[in-house]
């Protein structure tokens, strides 16, 4: 895996972070390439077949309260806490893709799913994307250990 990093965080606590949220199935040697970079506007990210991903981050602002990610065209809404979270979220979110690339899985659990996607326009692997990066987030918030990029 290929490692760009233009933000002030840490590249190597990026790198925990990327192998906290990896998708069982999914290894650092399948991917060829995640780029970090900083953004004006909102976080976001984008996951390419190729085993790529770029992840968006903003300038590190203290939450003052919870920020929603997702709820737009039908995603599903994830809150986040800190600064930490959001970048989890993201960052499972994108390498769920990769999962779905990978095993060719977009419709994967499409049961389970259904139930989520009533009344949204997303795609199932949208949402199944979203289920994985809000497990992840509850997991983070569960466990002892704390990643502190800032």
């Amino acid at each position: 895996m290929k490692l760009i990093n233009s933000t002030s965080y840490c590249s190597d606590k990026l790198k925990e972070i990327i192998k906290w949220c990896m998708p069982d199935g999914v290894f650092l040697k399948d991917i060829r390439k995640i780029d970090f970079g900083n953004t004006k506007l909102n976080w976001h990210g984008r996951a390419w077949g190729s085993m790529r991903v770029h992840i968006g981050v903003p300038k590190y602002g203290k939450y003052l309260r919870p920020y929603n990610t997702g709820g737009r065209k039908g995603y599903l809404n994830v809150e986040t806490y800190s600064w930490e979270e959001g970048l989890i979220e993201l960052i499972a979110h994108e390498l769920r893709h990769l999962y779905q690339y990978k095993k060719n899985k977009f419709f994967h659990g499409i049961k389970k799913i259904r139930k989520y996607n009533m009344g949204t326009r997303a795609k199932l692997c949208e949402v199944d994307a979203s289920l994985y990066a809000k497990r992840k987030v509850r997991e983070y918030r569960k466990s002892d250990f704390k990643f502190s990029l800032i």
